[in-house]
Formats: structure tokens, C-alpha cells, sequence
């Protein structure tokens, strides 16, 4: 039976969700936590479906499914704001290391999973290291020997990213050390966003962060109507994923998602866009954006194969999309 909806707004994101300093001391705070890199357009992800939240009126001890969460930060993030968190992904996970203490999660059962998909073996989660650092234990001589190899370039980034790490931990060991009473619960449970193992309007929201795109195409209208099915009337649905000023989709290698067109976009809320759908307006905002440049996580500026390395860009490989659903 299809669900109908009412669809509020298909945004194209810019710089200026960045003047939100709160919000981004906030990503900031829980980056560091749980030690996690950070996407080059999450801030703006996260910060328009906050905002998203606080417009819908959801409050503190609501229900929120969080579909595609991996080991992302957003769901620690509206955890910490006192919601209770349906952490739903396709690749099993355990609890985070570094989450303990600070959070309860409850994982159920990950082993078993009736759907497969090449992401899954492309994301993989382990839950017995810090993220963001090496898990495997290379001998001195070994590591010295390779650090040289690459240059005094890639020594000082190794370097700082150490530093970096020590800093986080502590900034973790802080945290572990505070009051959470407020906190909201967390559930880890893994599904695919087809099959969510959740009666017909059970939560209070759904949001998802640049994880449709990772999942079949050819399951996008089911994917959406399963995520309206489980929210309750008059509730939104806050996605966002990667558009395409192109004609078509196109599929993005490197990222392993696809990057959806204005057609497809239209064809998911059975309507034309809004004459406000600019991608190269979108695209311009982003690039001129000072407080976005500058917050460019090292993973893609040191990365000498990445469009942002030494925050020299041109262009971007996509461009992020926020969809607002209301569940009627």
C-alpha cells in the first residue's frame, strides 16, 4: 500500500547553514569525542536537519530513526540532546569503545541480514579501535621506514593527525567523566531501509545523512515509502543525499553513491521542483564560503587523489540536497 505524503521542501545546500556557530561547536565537540573525520559537506547535513527538528517541534525523549547511521556522529549528537535514537543500518556494528560511558546503547542482533549489497563490504565498522586510528601494530623501523618514503609532507601530517588523536582522547576521557542523565537511548539495529523492522508509525522523526545514495536505485520510491511508513502523522522525514546538476544519475566511484538528477527528484515526490532548484547558484554559495574551506576535515586535503586536496577546488564532485517529507 503506498503512503501518501506531503513533500515541504527539496533544498540544495550552502555555506550559509555554517553561520550557525552553536551548531557547529557542537559537531565539533562530539567529532572530537568519538574521534571521526568528517565528511566534506556534513556540517551543512547536519545542521540543516537540526534545524529541521527544531521547526517539526520534536522534542527531548522523542523517538528518532536515524536510517543509515553507521558510526556517524549524528546520532550521538541527538542523543546527547535528549532523544532517544533508532540507530538503523545494513552493516553490523557493536558498541563503539569510545561511546561507553557516555551513552547506553543497546545493539540487537547483527549477524543476520536477508538483503546484500557491494556497500556493505565497502563500509566496514570496528568497534575495538578508536576511529580515526590505525589498528594494526607496525613495528618501529617499519613505520619509520615508510613514513620517509612518502616525504616531509606526509611526516607532518602524520604528525599532527597524532596529536590530533591524543587531543581526542582526552577531550573523550572529559566527556566519559560528566553527568548524562539527560542523554536519550540509543538501539542499534541492522536492516535495510526496504525492510525496517518497525510498526506503521512508531517514531516521532526520520532523518537520514547522505546514506540513500549508497543503497539501490532501483529501490528508491520503495526505500522512501518504508521510511514514511514508520513515522507518525503530521511527522517529517529529513534526508539528505547528493544531487547533480546533470541530466542523469550518475554513480560516484570513489564515494560509492549515486548523485541524483532534478528528474529523479521530481519523479520521488510525483512533482515538478521548485523554480529555487539552482545547482550552479548551490555550487557557486559552497565554494565562496570561507568558514566551509577552512573546515575541511585533512582527510580530503591531504589526500593528494581527492578534488579537495590542499583546499584547492574548483568544483564539486556533487552537490548536497536536503529533502523535507511531512507524513500525512
Amino acid at each position: 500500500m503506498e503512503v501518501e505524503s506531503v513533500l515541504n521542501s527539496i533544498e540544495l545546500l550552502n555555506g550559509d547553514l555554517l553561520s550557525d556557530q552553536e551548531k557547529l561547536d557542537e559537531i565539533d565537540h562530539w567529532l572530537k569525542v568519538m574521534n571521526r573525520p568528517q565528511g566534506w559537506h556534513y556540517d551543512m547535513d547536519i545542521i540543516w536537519l537540526l534545524k529541521g527538528l527544531e521547526e517539526a517541534g520534536i522534542k527531548k525523549g522523542d523517538t528518532i530513526l536515524d536510517a543509515g547511521a553507521g558510526m556517524g556522529i549524528t546520532q550521538f549528537i541527538l542523543a546527547a540532546k535528549g532523544y532517544n535514537v533508532i540507530s538503523l543500518d545494513f552493516s553490523p556494528r557493536l558498541n563503539p569503545s569510545l561511546a561507553k560511558d557516555i551513552f547506553e546503547i543497546k545493539v540487537i542482533e547483527q549477524d543476520k541480514l536477508d538483503y546484500k549489497h557491494d556497500y556493505i563490504g565497502f563500509v566496514k565498522y570496528d568497534s575495538t579501535k578508536n576511529e580515526g586510528e590505525n589498528n594494526k601494530t607496525l613495528d618501529l623501523v617499519e613505520k619509520v621506514w615508510k613514513t620517509m618514503g612518502r616525504g616531509p609532507g606526509y611526516m607532518l601530517n602524520r604528525i599532527k593527525q597524532q596529536l590530533q588523536n591524543k587531543q581526542n582522547k582526552q577531550v573523550n576521557l572529559n566527556e566519559k567523566g560528566k553527568d548524562h542523565t539527560g542523554f536519550g537511548k540509543i538501539k542499534f539495529i541492522r536492516a535495510a531501509f526496504h525492510d525496517i523492522p518497525l510498526t506503521d508509525k512508531e517514531v516521532d522523526a526520520m532523518v537520514s545523512v547522505s546514506a540513500i545514495e549508497h543503497a539501490d536505485p532501483k529501490l528508491m520510491q520503495k526505500n522512501i515509502n518504508e521510511m514514511k511508513r514508520v513515522v507518525k502523522k503530521g511527522k517529517p522525514l529529513l534526508i539528505t543525499t547528493s544531487a547533480t546538476g546533470k541530466n542523469k544519475d550518475w554513480f560516484h566511484e570513489k564515494t560509492q553513491g549515486w548523485c541524483f538528477s532534478k528528474e529523479t527528484f521530481s519523479e520521488i515526490i510525483g512533482d515538478d521542483l521548485h523554480d529555487n532548484y539552482n545547482p550552479e547558484l548551490a555550487e557557486k554559495n559552497i565554494l565562496s564560503s570561507d568558514i566551509w574551506r577552512k573546515r575541511i576535515d585533512s582527510y580530503y586535503v591531504n589526500d593528494s587523489e581527492s578534488e579537495f586536496y590542499e583546499r584547492k577546488i574548483q568544483s564539486l564532485p556533487y552537490l548536497p540536497v536536503g529533502l523535507k517529507i511531512i507524513r500525512e
